[in-house]
């Protein structure tokens, strides 16, 4: 459905999960699960860290989207033998902009997020 809602009846080459046609280097299937039109550049998924205060950091996603399980991992380090630890993974039952995810206990010194979207 969503394929057909954004190109049409197949065949379309530009509708391949792999295919990123608005060159905002973010691939359909990326687009299909962040929520985001796969034929607009200015529509994409974005995070921003936020301190939210002494001891708490927080990831702030851009959106999120029903029907998308969003994990947030965290890792002291991003070597090949990075150790990703889960902060949290939720879903939301309506569109939801400006979504703020906190760790009260984030890594000490330095740290690396990363989110994780899959379907329900």
């Amino acid at each position: 459905d969503w394929q057909v809602q954004y190109f049409g009846l197949p065949p379309n080459l530009n509708a391949a999960p792999g295919a990123n046609p608005d060159f905002d280097g973010q691939d359909n299937l990326f687009e299909f699960l962040a929520g985001t039109n796969p034929l607009n550049a200015a529509s994409q998924f974005t995070t921003l860290p936020s301190f939210v205060a002494p001891g708490t950091f927080g990831v702030t996603l851009n959106q999120a989207v029903p029907g998308t399980i969003y994990t947030v991992l965290k890792s002291p380090d991003l070597g090949t033998m990075a150790t990703w630890t889960e902060v949290t993974s939720f879903t939301v039952v309506s569109p939801q902009i400006n979504v703020l995810v906190q760790d009260p206990s984030p890594p000490s010194g330095r740290g690396f997020y990363k989110i994780k979207l899959e379907k329900e």
